[in-house]
């Protein structure tokens, strides 16, 4: 046409899954295979099209309900009709889930295709797609038209306020781990230069020396009691204004 490259009409319904658990889909329903305004894809490879009996899902629901190519889905429309497809391939997409199925596939289950009221229009290049949406809604058979390219620009701005937010909590994260670091060492530094000086109780030692001696039968005990001798041999000067005595501060003196 004058302002499109290519026209595809389908079928736009919903339909809930029934497994584990109850989820809406949107039931997509095609005569020819809309591969001119669908791109369906899983990374860097194409996702063909269903076959007779086949329908292909999007990655979200196929991980919600726990599928696989090859396992069957079972539908029910708003007319609670149900419906049975083999999942013939899974295609990349996160923002709602849709269903592929082919009219004869449809028809199988239903009795009869679905009649198509969706017409996907990609426009050229050089097409204004506002001035053409107004014109369409003129016609009187024309309920609504939806432009996909201000839904993209809108979730790019989206995601973009998001990228300067997550920027700002990453700044804020760091500047708050620097100022509990930053305290944590003028503590630490404080607190070595306000403590009294330390000597080595000698006596103590002695005596633990000799019990170290007799804990030689398992490498447990002995660890233990090596480890005992160097805390517990740690003494204090107690001290108020002037030296008055020398005082052993056990830290540790057993070791399970």
């Amino acid at each position: 046409g004058r302002y499109c490259e290519s026209i595809t009409y389908m079928h736009t319904g919903s339909a809930d899954v029934i497994g584990d658990k109850t989820e809406n889909v949107n039931f997509m329903v095609y005569t020819d295979e809309p591969d001119k305004c669908f791109n369906l894809h899983r990374g860097k490879k194409t996702v063909d099209w269903p076959g007779h009996g086949e329908c292909v899902v999007d990655f979200r629901l196929a991980r919600s309900q726990g599928l696989s190519v090859g396992d069957e889905i079972e539908l029910r429309d708003g007319d609670f009709n149900k419906m049975t497809f083999t999942v013939s391939g899974i295609y990349d997409n996160y923002i709602y889930d849709f269903l592929f199925v082919n009219a004869e596939s449809a028809a199988s289950q239903l009795g009869q295709a679905p009649e198509p009221q969706t017409a996907f229009i990609k426009l050229r290049s050089d097409a204004d797609p506002h001035e053409i949406s107004a014109k369409m809604l003129g016609l009187g058979n024309v309920a609504a038209v939806s432009i996909n390219a201000d839904m993209r620009a809108r979730i790019g701005s989206m995601f973009e306020s998001l990228d300067y937010i997550v920027l700002i909590v990453l700044v804020c994260a760091g500047a708050l781990a620097f100022i509990v670091l930053f305290n944590l060492s003028n503590i630490s530094i404080t607190v070595r230069y306000s403590m009294p000086p330390t000597s080595f109780n000698v006596k103590q030692m002695k005596s633990m020396k000799g019990s170290s001696s007799s804990s030689k039968r398992n490498g447990r005990d002995l660890i233990g009691t090596i480890i005992s001798v160097r805390f517990t041999s740690l003494a204090f000067w107690k001290t108020d204004g002037v030296v008055r005595e020398k005082i052993a501060v056990p830290f540790l003196n057993t070791i399970v």
